[in-house]
């Protein structure tokens, strides 16, 4: 059984590649408990927690904010929102529009479909900050079974804070959806 001392980073990780290398092994293992299925919340909040601690105990990027915003139509709603979803970090925006003429980043990158790096929150129109000590941010959309359910956000205390982890949280992402049995939507928009 994962124990919470699997969110420590060694001292012998001394590069992002291993660091991702070491929270992508820890989350396998946390996610691999020989359950045969995973519950998407606990999946999400501990892949969150993980990687949150991960960051911490390795204090490379500063990272403030870990978590997820999934599509409303989990939730069995009918509105074309994104809702908060587990994370790590200070409270935030509970609902994010996805229909807005100015989206912020987490809509534009569950729009795009696309990896969207904003190495200062300051200078990018469009950003909502839910917490004033943010200075950039990475937003990754995730993608099952073709379709886009959510965003993976990540924010950090340091201006250009993600300027080489898209590979290695791709990376991550894709071993936490490999082990989560997901619900189906009850209402799809266009």
């Amino acid at each position: 059984m994962p124990h919470a001392d699997s969110s420590t980073v060694p001292s012998s990780v001394q590069t992002r590649e291993a660091f991702y290398d070491h929270v992508c092994e820890q989350l396998h293992h946390l996610l691999s408990d020989g359950s045969t299925e995973n519950n998407w919340v606990s999946a999400l909040a501990n892949a969150s927690s993980l990687l949150f601690a991960a960051y911490a105990s390795y204090n490379h990027p500063n990272v403030n904010w870990c978590g997820f915003y999934v599509h409303a139509r989990l939730f069995g709603s009918e509105a074309n929102d994104l809702w908060l979803a587990p994370f790590a970090g200070k409270p935030a925006c509970q609902l994010i529009a996805l229909s807005s003429k100015r989206p912020g980043v987490c809509a534009h990158a569950y729009n795009s479909r696309q990896t969207i790096a904003v190495p200062d929150v300051e200078a990018h129109d469009g950003h909502i900050a839910c917490d004033a000590a943010t200075r950039s941010e990475i937003v990754l959309p995730v993608i099952v079974q073709d379709e886009c359910i959510g965003v993976f956000d990540l924010d950090s205390t340091e201006i250009n804070g993600f300027e080489s982890d898209s590979e290695g949280l791709q990376r991550y992402l894709a071993v936490l959806l490999k082990h989560i049995r997901w619900p189906e939507p009850k209402s799809k928009h266009a």
